[in-house]
């Protein structure tokens, strides 16, 4: 394998842990309701999905994720319903 190929499975494996745990600390916030929730990650930067029931949800669900070891930064596509 090249270096190449190791620096990107490395990164393919760093996000897929970061990806499992910006899952888990968001499911461990009892108040927090999110439909269809997406989480995605490249490169330690998280892009999340879906739909909060509350326009404050939106940022109590990335500062969570922005409090994860790992985080870059945090994009959001949720929505309010």
């Amino acid at each position: 394998m090249t270096a190449r190929l190791r620096e990107a499975a490395e990164f393919d494996d760093q996000d897929a842990a970061i990806t499992a745990e910006v899952m888990a600390a968001i499911g461990r916030e009892p108040a927090l309701y999110i439909a269809g929730l997406g989480v995605s990650v490249d490169g330690g930067r998280v892009q999340l999905r879906g739909f909060v029931s509350f326009q404050t949800d939106i940022a109590r669900t990335m500062a969570i994720a922005d409090g994860v070891a790992g985080v870059k930064s945090v994009r959001s596509e949720l929505q309010s319903a």
